[in-house]
């Protein structure tokens, strides 16, 4: 039975011992997300396949880590941006890893309040460069609280 929680770790911890455990009980977790370290999602896919799992590296540049800056961007830009973040997975993923994640975090936390049309184009490059190098991405999130209603 999967479980309406799903787990998400900055370290590995207690991460692998709790999937094996609700593993053993007839349930699964529906999500687990690793940063900067996709080995526990290994264990984790060989525990429990039906489990959906997330990595994400931050990406060393802040810029490019939140989308800063995105309405200055031009093509070129963008398609630089997609190349160093799909090629920063790879860097850090090990051939395991890449088998056992199934979705890919490449943005965390955009900061495009306004340039909502800008970060698409941004995301298109993305999504092309994933295509290319055959990884799925996990579609970034918007911080709580923004857009505001009242924004959108």
């Amino acid at each position: 039975m999967p479980s309406k929680f799903g787990l998400h770790g900055i370290s590995a911890n207690k991460i692998v011992p709790l999937v094996r455990r609700a593993h053993d009980g007839g349930a699964y977790y529906t999500v687990a997300k690793m940063v900067n370290d996709a080995s526990p999602l290994v264990d984790i896919a060989a525990i429990e396949p039906r489990t959906i799992t997330v990595a994400r590296y931050t990406n060393p540049n802040p810029t490019y880590e939140a989308l800063q800056g995105v309405e200055n961007w031009t093509q070129s830009d963008r398609e630089h941006f997609a190349q160093v973040s799909i090629q920063h997975i790879f860097n850090n993923a090990n051939a395991a890893q890449l088998k056992a994640v199934k979705y890919f975090g490449v943005i965390n936390e955009p900061d495009n309040k306004g340039f909502y049309d800008k970060a698409g184009l941004a995301l298109i490059e993305l999504a092309k460069e994933a295509n290319r190098r055959n990884i799925k991405l996990a579609l970034p999130a918007l911080p709580q609280g923004t857009p505001e209603y009242a924004d959108m």
